[in-house]
């Protein structure tokens, strides 16, 4: 058997110390196979600087493999 990559995806999870309510959730799909962690990462820190207050609390990555016998 073995492992035929199909899909990354990337869910960024965001609070704001303003506002203990608040939770931003963004989820970026199709994600270049080759994207290191720290890429990943700093998308995820950009993303934090558009809304003011808002600081990157969890990032969780998703990979989508099929198996084949």
């Amino acid at each position: 058997m073995s492992r035929l990559f199909k899909a990354l995806s990337v869910t960024y999870t965001y609070s704001n110390a303003n506002n203990a309510s608040y939770k931003l959730v963004r989820r970026v799909n199709d994600v270049r196979s080759d994207a290191t962690d720290q890429q990943i990462l700093a998308i995820g820190q950009a993303y934090a600087k558009l809304l003011p207050g808002d600081q990157l609390t969890q990032v969780i990555i998703t990979e989508q493999n099929a198996v084949q016998a």
